[in-house]
């Protein structure tokens, strides 16, 4: 019978069987089956913890991600200049919103401030005191609020940073906790007179990826473009501009090439624009108010952005120059 290296354990069944090689065999096994339950609690001792940022990133991964989303949308023309009224009309409204249980309230454009940067006698110095008072004062109280009311928040102001002042948005999430800022990135006019935002980011919330873009950011098909590939299934726009008929096919061509809904905001319109180009819900009105739209993020196409060919796109990419 050919010698094999797999220990067997011995049988005791046989009389023949001396108790002195019994006990010897025993021994050994036991000794077998200790080593081997010490290698293996030596290698759970030694392998190396999985850091705690990957285990973070595991849990939310796992955690579900609510699909329908209550969006409530501000309509109010603040005071140019009159922080504490414009302040006192946002909270109004958002505890409106709130019983109405909206899961998201959005203010337009720099509602803090009532867009003074729109106003000539407004210049850079005042801009820049508005934007630090903003963030003294204003912002305790958008998290505050947003945890009171357990309502995540979308708040337009005039942001002061060190000496840049930016036409911002900030989301608050219900816990009060922030989840980000975004600085307007495309300047004309009047805006000039802000700093441009250095980046077009996404955030995420518990009703996944959502991208922001303010006012005029809507003419330039990338912004929109480049938040639906880092995966926003909505995008939200606060704007005070243009609101006339030619800009309700702007934001319609902008759902529909990028197959996600947006929601326009501003002080005398709201409006929301599905995946597919139509229209889901508008409002305008003189009157402050509210447009309390139910979205439902499921199941979004995607059949243009998979048939997408990236690697024809670089000249989007470069500095526009004389060619000619």
């Amino acid at each position: 019978m050919p010698h094999s290296r797999r220990r067997v354990l011995p049988s005791l069944r046989g009389n023949h069987v001396r108790a002195g090689a019994v006990g010897c065999r025993a021994l050994e096994v036991a000794t077998f089956l200790l080593t081997c339950l010490s290698a293996a609690l030596y290698g759970c001792l030694t392998q190396p913890a999985e850091p705690a940022r990957a285990q973070s990133a595991r849990r939310e991964t796992v955690e579900p991600r609510e699909d329908r989303i209550r969006v409530a949308m501000i309509h109010a023309r603040p005071v140019a200049g009159d922080l504490a009224a414009n302040w006192e009309t946002f909270e109004r409204l958002a505890r409106r919103a709130a019983k109405q249980e909206a899961d998201l309230c959005i203010s337009p454009e720099c509602f803090l401030d009532g867009y003074a940067v729109a106003h000539a006698k407004w210049t850079r110095k005042q801009l820049l005191a508005g934007g630090r008072k903003a963030a003294a004062e204003y912002l305790p109280r958008l998290k505050a609020l947003a945890g009171e009311l357990k309502i995540m928040l979308l708040f337009g102001t005039t942001y002061t940073a060190g000496r840049e002042c930016f036409n911002s948005a900030f989301l608050v999430e219900r816990s009060g906790e922030v989840i980000g800022r975004y600085d307007k990135t495309h300047l004309l006019s009047h805006d000039t007179r802000f700093d441009a935002g250095k980046a077009i980011p996404v955030f995420q919330t518990r009703f996944g990826t959502v991208g922001i873009m303010i006012c005029a950011d809507r003419r330039w098909p990338e912004v929109a473009r480049t938040l639906r590939v880092q995966g926003a299934r909505l995008i939200l726009n606060p704007t005070y501009g243009m609101r006339h008929l030619a800009n309700e096919w702007w934001m319609r061509t902008r759902s529909y090439e990028n197959e996600c809904y947006i929601c326009f905001v501003h002080p005398t319109l709201s409006l929301v624009t599905d995946p597919r180009g139509n229209i889901l819900a508008k409002k305008s009105s003189q009157s402050p108010g509210l447009l309390v739209v139910d979205i439902d993020l499921t199941r979004l196409p995607t059949e243009m952005l998979k048939a997408r060919r990236p690697e024809l796109y670089g000249p989007l990419t470069e500095t526009p120059g004389d060619k000619r």
